[in-house]
């Protein structure tokens, strides 16, 4: 029963960001180089914290690294390009969230 509110929480968190990506970004692709700084073509742990903190999205560290880690599906540390559409709407319609931790 708690790893089903963890996932509604998560799935809640993914809308409430991705929805506020779309206000702001015309393209999932500007909102990726706009978080990844160093043009690395991946987002690191403290670039999503950063850009998170310059949209001014308000989430504790603890709700960014669920978010970040759930980004993450290959576990390398850093957030691809193809990871970070899932913010996209399309995408975030098809998370099932009775089965977003099971990667």
């Amino acid at each position: 029963m708690e790893t089903e509110k963890s996932n509604r929480y998560l799935l809640k968190l993914m809308t409430i960001i991705g929805s506020k990506i779309e206000e702001k970004f015309t393209s999932i692709t500007k909102a990726f180089l706009f978080f990844d700084e160093d043009g690395d073509q991946e987002v690191n742990r403290a670039e999503f914290h950063q850009g998170m903190e310059r949209m001014r999205i308000k989430c504790s560290k603890v709700d960014l690294d669920m978010v970040f880690d759930y980004l993450d599906k290959d576990k390398d540390e850093n957030i691809s390009y193809n990871e970070f559409t899932e913010f996209s709407e399309e995408k975030r319609r098809k998370i099932d969230p009775f089965h977003a931790f099971d990667h």
